[in-house]
């Protein structure tokens, strides 16, 4: 971990970056989580959704892991009432005004990204660095609809993430030094730990990762016994079995992500990578319809 947390993945030729206002473009699973280990680390945040409901939704999660620490003696009320302090959750983009990095953190779907990204550049600060939070589409594509693509960059969190500590820092073509460097800084500040890798679909780790989980589907599509299933990838060395993992990140948002590459591959006359894994997420997804995360697989 140390070794990650070393800067030679780091631009040597910028100089130290601070990040004084940030603004996170969702407040689900992954932008309440990013909201919270922002203000944690001693950030001001903007929290935006498409309504002040659901911002506010996005907040009393929030509250929720605050309270848990404060149970488990991890904070102090003291630290509670500063963490929250910090954030301001809305649905008025005016308020990312002078942010000087805005994480883009919606659900995986291309359009949807593209149009908050345009929305959201205009309040940037001049100097300001635009995150995408995608788990799979490449950032170079996503950053021809920036108005700076120089300033555009992947940063690709995880699931909780108040608990896990990796971030993937992808560089798309014309990401520069500095938006690197600015987003390298951002992350050891949160205290995570960034891994810097090259543009591609999936990026690495869940180019990786998805081996795991789509292997898990085909054997029980091909009738094996869950729990032989979750044992086996145990005895492996994984701490969870591969239908927990899909279970938890949530089966609906693998159709979508599997739709929006299938999408994007035909677009570029590629080939669709189909297997009997596809099984399992159709049954779950349109006849089971359990597309939720825990969604009782």
């Amino acid at each position: 971990m140390n070794d990650l947390n070393s800067s030679s993945s780091r631009p040597a030729d910028v100089g130290p970056t601070i990040t004084s206002k940030v603004g996170v473009l969702g407040s689900g699973l992954m932008g309440h989580g990013i909201t919270y280990v922002t203000a944690l680390a001693g950030i001001d945040v903007v929290m935006t959704d498409a309504t002040q409901e659901n911002a506010d939704k996005g907040l009393a999660r929030i509250k929720s892991i605050l309270e848990d620490g404060l149970k488990r003696g991890l904070i102090t009320p003291e630290k509670i009432d500063q963490t929250l302090g910090r954030i301001t959750p809305t649905y008025d983009y005016r308020k990312l005004d002078s942010c000087d990095l805005i994480i883009e953190a919606v659900f995986e779907d291309r359009e949807l990204k593209s149009k908050v990204t345009g929305q959201a550049e205009s309040f940037m600060d001049p100097d300001g660095v635009f995150a995408s939070n995608t788990s799979t589409i490449p950032i170079t594509s996503l950053a021809k609809k920036s108005s700076r693509p120089e300033s555009f960059i992947g940063m690709h969190f995880f699931s909780p993430v108040h608990k896990m500590k990796l971030v993937e820092i992808i560089k798309g073509e014309k990401t520069s030094p500095e938006t690197l460097a600015k987003a390298f800084d951002f992350v050891l500040k949160i205290k995570k730990s960034p891994i810097v890798v090259n543009d591609s679909r999936g990026f690495y780790t869940s180019r990786v990762f998805d081996r795991y989980i789509c292997e898990g589907m085909a054997l029980l599509a091909e009738g094996n016994n869950p729990q032989t299933i979750e044992a086996a990838g145990k005895q492996a060395g994984y701490p969870v079995g591969p239908l927990a993992v899909i279970d938890e990140i949530n089966i609906g948002l693998a159709a979508h992500i599997r739709d929006q590459t299938w999408r994007d591959l035909e677009t570029e006359g590629k080939e669709c990578p189909t297997g009997p894994w596809d099984l399992v997420i159709d049954f779950m997804t349109k006849e089971a319809k359990r597309t939720g995360r825990a969604g009782g697989g």
